[in-house]
């Protein structure tokens, strides 16, 4: 947290300085920057760039892939976990599945 809120300080022209000279700046504006970036993106970014031996799918993040164990390969999240519609007439506790 500290991180995020010394790199909103060093970029926010709106910040304020105490009698000490320190620069200050609300948590608000703090939640509202990292609320901005869309991290999954930026850790997929990485991720594939780090691991350039691993040949990832073009299309999407890698949180939208898993690993097939059979076939081995990257395989859609789509495939394995059937798509859900909320009814809004039912209860949300209702269509909670109890394992």
């Amino acid at each position: 947290m500290m991180m995020v809120m010394t790199m909103t300080m060093m970029h926010d022209k709106t910040a304020y300085h105490d009698k000490t000279g320190a620069r200050r700046c609300s948590i608000c504006d703090v939640v509202l920057r990292f609320q901005l970036v869309d991290w999954r993106v930026e850790f997929s970014r990485w991720w594939v760039n780090e691991f350039k031996t691993v040949k990832f799918p073009s299309q999407g993040t890698v949180f939208d892939y898993y690993i097939d164990t059979e076939t081995k390969k990257f395989e859609p999240w789509s495939k394995k976990v059937p798509t859900f519609e909320l009814d809004p007439d039912v209860p949300l506790q209702a269509t909670v599945k109890k394992y």
